[in-house]
């Protein structure tokens, strides 16, 4: 997985694998990057491989931020994270 962090626009973008291997480094960048930006969008286009794991960090960042009256946006999705989607029954977006 690589984390592009967000500069001055809050956009987080990741490419690569989101899976348990990488739980604990996309745990920190949502939580940092929700600590820094009033606003936050994820940007997933770049993702090749999601599991359940990563969509339960991704679920917990969002209610985390709705918790704080912090935007935050998945603005857009991979085949491999719709398609993680489709198959656990999450609706995200």
């Amino acid at each position: 997985m690589t984390i592009q962090s967000p500069a001055d626009d809050g956009v987080l973008r990741f490419t690569g694998a989101l899976d348990i291997r990488e739980a604990d480094a996309l745990r920190e960048a949502l939580s940092e990057s929700l600590k820094q930006f009033p606003s936050l969008e994820i940007d997933l286009s770049g993702v090749e491989s999601c599991d359940a794991t990563a969509l339960q960090l991704l679920i917990a960042a969002q209610k985390s931020a709705e918790g704080r009256n912090q935007a935050f946006r998945i603005s857009a999705f991979s085949e491999a994270v719709t398609d993680a989607c489709t198959e656990l029954g999450v609706m995200m977006g």
